[in-house]
């Protein structure tokens, strides 16, 4: 009985072109993973702040409705919000016949500005809204749009691409 012995390669690794074309696969798809993370989380911050922009008004329009009076308040009148254009502040206040008094003062997160400026009331008891609108916010070139109307109902919205 013959053992027939077979030359084996003496190199054992990978060449240059098979490393350098593995990496570059490897870098596409980490590339496009991280590019994905930015769209998503850019999505996520200004959904965030529509949602977070929607309480303050379902809080102002409740204690509006509520006849929730401030201490200094004699005849509440409504809650009012507002926002400039070029800010994430956003300004709540009781408006009372002895003045207006500001509840609180809240920063929109991610830096998420409306494209308008936004000046509403909710009035007591009847939950009509003055200065009802669609409002509009914008993050890089993406926007979230939801909509209070007159009535006082405030749209769940959508995000725009």
């Amino acid at each position: 009985m013959r053992l027939v012995i077979r030359n084996k390669p003496r190199n054992k690794g990978f060449t240059l072109i098979e490393l350098l074309v593995s990496i570059t696969i490897m870098m596409l798809m980490v590339g496009m993973g991280l590019a994905s993370y930015i769209t998503f989380n850019e999505k996520q911050q200004l959904s965030g702040a529509a949602k977070e922009l929607q309480s303050y008004f379902r809080s102002a329009q409740s204690r509006s409705r509520n006849g929730d009076v401030p201490a200094g308040c004699t005849k509440l009148e409504g809650y009012n919000i507002q926002m400039a254009q070029d800010t994430s502040v956003v300004t709540v206040r009781a408006i009372c016949d002895s003045g207006n008094f500001t509840q609180a003062e809240h920063n929109l997160t991610g830096g998420v500005m409306p494209s308008t400026a936004i000046d509403m009331t909710f009035k007591v008891l009847s939950g009509g809204v003055t200065g009802a609108q669609n409002i509009t916010l914008l993050l890089g070139s993406r926007s979230y749009t939801f909509k209070v109307t007159a009535g006082g109902e405030i749209s769940q919205g959508q995000l725009n691409e």
